[in-house]
């Protein structure tokens, strides 16, 4: 098996932390071995085409087997990069938690659904890793309203936020927004090979659809929930289990 990930230098993790901070995300392009891109590529070819060219949503690490991806999550020095890059952004240690993965394959006529859902993540920092991005037409890129939202104290505090922003009114008025270009969204083309990092608790974020005949696919690596350790977030996610 080829190396996943090569080597990351100190000044390298400084800059992205620096990134991140200025304009909520960073950086470290052709970080993925280009042997390993193309069996993460096959991977997603083989999901789409078991599919029949809908869209394809991958749950457990065992959805990714031999793709990878799940050696790429299963790196000490890949864990270990992202949470140096919230230990030195947040200037305290990231909580002990699950790491999570979220591969995510847009394709067909229904990717529509799947799109322009704006939200905002739990954890403290966020790995993206695009595997197959088009090159023309609608390319899915990745919008957000970068370090718009604070740390929050408490895990309802937390709560409330997304309550806020997870209905269909608050929905349509961003979706229009953007449409009239009304909002200071930054886009963002994600390339195969690189490795993109963002504060996405404190960003609020969200993809465009790509063309029917094309397919977008990236994965997502979550760690450092701060609020991870909030007892009734523990049981509803025991419940949810």
């Amino acid at each position: 098996m080829s190396q996943t990930m090569t080597a990351v230098a100190d000044d390298d993790i400084a800059r992205i932390v620096l990134d991140t901070g200025r304009r909520g995300r960073g950086c470290l392009p052709g970080l993925i071995a280009a042997p390993d891109l193309a069996a993460m590529r096959a991977s997603v070819g083989s999901a789409v085409e078991r599919s029949q060219g809908s869209h394809v949503g991958f749950t457990g690490p065992d959805a990714v087997a031999g793709s990878r991806l799940d050696a790429l999550a299963a790196s000490p020095d890949f864990r270990d990069l992202i949470r140096s890059i919230y230990d030195r952004g947040t200037g305290r240690p990231a909580p002990a938690e699950d790491f999570h993965q979220v591969p995510r394959c847009l394709a067909g006529s229904g990717m529509d659904r799947h799109s322009l859902r704006f939200h905002c993540d739990s954890s403290g920092t966020t790995a993206l890793v695009p595997v197959e991005i088009p090159g023309t037409g609608r390319t899915g890129d990745l919008v957000m309203l970068p370090n718009i939202r604070r740390s929050r104290a408490s895990y309802f505090a937390d709560l409330v936020d997304k309550v806020l922003l997870d209905n269909a009114a608050t929905q349509l008025a961003l979706r229009v927004l953007l449409k009239l270009r009304l909002l200071p969204l930054v886009r963002i083309k994600p390339r195969p090979g690189d490795i993109y990092f963002f504060w996405r608790y404190r960003s609020i974020h969200t993809n465009e659809a790509c063309d029917p005949d094309k397919v977008r696919a990236t994965a997502l690596f979550h760690d450092a929930d701060p609020h991870a350790a909030n007892r009734w977030k523990r049981s509803a996610g025991r419940a949810a289990a």
